[in-house]
């Protein structure tokens, strides 16, 4: 699909407008409702945890880079919840996914967690981690699909968190190996900082791929990529309901294992966006500026690799996007989340867009 530069800008402005003018209060954004709660200490009592979600994502890529897809289905995740101890939290349950028609395939997983409040400030997880929008990552480095894709982190997980200084080290172990097993062991380590002030943002993060193995029998060769990334950003106020942010992103990555190379051995992407946002609505505006770069967990339209056609690359990627995510708090329990996402490539003259619609409900 075609269409030209100035008439996208004119309709993502006349779209955005419209929804600033009638945009309420009181709600939350995006990352806070797609993310897992965590628990507060309270008491010792058992809780029963309940979170349902139906979803509808649709994806309409018509380049050569990446296919266009469609998720739609629901999740239920159910389980008990305990604090054994002052600073113990232990939970237990299952999680079951179903992408609508499909008759066949029913996916779950068993979850488990250990929550330990080490200190005053640290926290520690084992087990089913806190995934996904809780680590804060941008979307070219860890796609925000993965909640849809990869619904159940596990591994381990570290929370530090003093004044205004926040960080996350976690490692989501993807496939375990035993001696002479064909297959090769996958895993995705990062670890993220985060300092704020009420105006200034300054965040950093380095995200480690890696897929091997010494103990199974394929000749399948070792693969470690590492993705890094900064941002620094500046957020001010415009009215009561409406702050405007300021955002720039610098990521590069490295191919660690030079024995094995990739289409793209090193490569770095530049990212300015500009955010506006009231309690239900967040519009983001940006540019997308990348060189050879490669994020194995990052968002596909982002990505200068195709996945349609073998061996098709692009070494360099320039585009305009634009994105609406609208939150909306029906009840103390239950969320609306909507998204609406436009990209323009401008060197190849395309366009493309996605749309999501979730619904959450949560008991906690």
């Amino acid at each position: 699909m075609y269409l030209n530069h100035p008439s996208f800008i004119r309709q993502t402005i006349i779209l955005w407008a419209l929804m600033l003018i009638v945009t309420p209060l009181s709600a939350q954004l995006p990352h806070t409702v797609l993310a897992e709660l965590l628990p507060e200490p309270d008491s010792t009592d058992l809780h029963v945890v309940v979170e349902a979600t139906g979803f509808f994502r649709n994806t309409e890529y018509a380049g050569r880079l990446v296919d266009g897809e469609t998720w739609p289905g629901m999740r239920l995740r159910a389980g008990l919840q305990k604090q054994i101890a002052a600073r113990v939290f232990i939970s237990a349950g299952a999680q079951v996914q179903r992408l609508a028609g499909d008759t066949q395939k029913l996916m779950w997983w068993p979850l488990l967690r250990f929550d330990y409040r080490l200190a005053p400030g640290w926290q520690l997880v084992l087990g089913t981690l806190y995934g996904h929008c809780r680590h804060d990552l941008p979307e070219p480095a860890f796609s925000s699909e993965r909640f849809l894709t990869r619904p159940v982190e596990e591994g381990a997980q570290l929370f530090f968190k003093r004044n205004r200084f926040e960080a996350e080290a976690f490692i989501d172990w993807q496939r375990y190996i035993m001696q002479g097993d064909t297959a090769q062991e996958r895993f995705l380590t990062s670890v993220v900082g985060k300092w704020q002030s009420d105006h200034i943002r300054l965040a950093a993060h380095t995200l480690f791929h890696h897929i091997g193995g010494q103990i199974n029998t394929t000749d399948a060769k070792v693969s470690s990529v590492i993705n890094n990334g900064v941002e620094v950003a500046y957020k001010q106020p415009l009215t009561h309901r409406l702050t405007i942010e300021g955002q720039l992103w610098l990521l590069n990555h490295s191919n660690m294992t030079p024995a094995v190379p990739l289409l793209f051995n090193s490569g770095r992407a530049v990212m300015p966006r500009l955010r506006l946002a009231s309690d239900r609505l967040q519009v983001d505006l940006g540019y997308w500026y990348a060189k050879n770069y490669i994020a194995p967990a990052g968002e596909a339209i982002f990505s200068q690799i195709s996945t349609r056609i073998p061996g098709y690359t692009l070494n360099q990627r320039q585009m305009i996007f634009a994105k609406l995510n609208y939150t909306r708090q029906i009840h103390p329990a239950l969320h609306l989340l909507a998204a609406f996402e436009q990209y323009f490539d401008t060197r190849r003259i395309r366009y493309d867009y996605a749309f999501a619609v979730y619904l959450i409900y949560r008991n906690l």
